[in-house]
């Protein structure tokens, strides 16, 4: 079973496939910013700084699977982004709320606006 990073369906789901991808980018440059900046602002925390860089990289792993079972077209894979964006969500809400907190807020926002758009297509009979 493949997952191709961008499906030749419509415009509307490469476009929530793109969101989803520029999303994990941005967690993905956050991450890596959070791993060199660990000895350099805070040398003992370095159990801590390593925890979030890992559960930013699992973000990451799980923003392009959630980007790529779009493609699917099915079902399940449609509740799986819209989960993944979901809990972004929140834990951007939850968070010491800050410039990043806002840019992934956002994005998942907008990223969430358009896939709702899409339920119908996802709901619809094959």
């Amino acid at each position: 079973m493949s997952l191709p990073l961008f499906t030749e369906l419509s415009e509307a789901v490469r476009r929530v496939q793109s969101l989803f991808y520029l999303n994990a980018v941005i967690w993905l440059v956050f991450g890596a910013a959070a791993i060199l900046r660990l000895n350099a602002l805070h040398p003992n925390a370095l159990g801590v700084m390593s925890e979030l860089a890992l559960l930013m990289f699992g973000n990451v792993l799980a923003l392009l699977v959630g980007g790529m079972v779009l493609g699917k077209r099915k079902r399940w894979g449609y509740l799986s982004a819209l989960l993944v964006l979901v809990a972004n969500i929140v834990l951007a809400i939850a968070d010491d709320f800050g410039y990043f907190d806002f840019i992934v807020l956002a994005l998942a926002t907008i990223t969430l606006w358009f896939l709702l758009k899409l339920t119908p297509w996802y709901w619809q009979r094959l």
